[in-house]
């Protein structure tokens, strides 16, 4: 007999993207000292940032957004 297994759940802790954060801290470290440009400009940080805020701001409205890069906000 086979036994029925449902979704597989990862269970994450804090400190779980403990070696990334250690690696962003370290390229900024990094840039500091040598001026040079890090690995991701704050501007695709800020862009991933404003994607999150606008998919948790859809699924809380129920509806879809826009955004309206020339103006750089939200319509609805």
């Amino acid at each position: 007999m086979f036994k029925k297994s449902g979704p597989s759940r990862v269970e994450r802790r804090p400190g779980a993207f403990d070696s990334a954060t250690r690696a962003h801290i370290r390229n900024f470290l990094e840039c500091v000292q040598s001026r040079k440009d890090p690995n991701a400009p704050v501007e695709a940080g800020q862009a991933a940032n404003i994607v999150l805020c606008m998919a948790m701001q859809s699924l809380r409205q129920g509806r879809r957004l826009k955004w309206n890069p020339a103006s750089r906000t939200v319509e609805t």
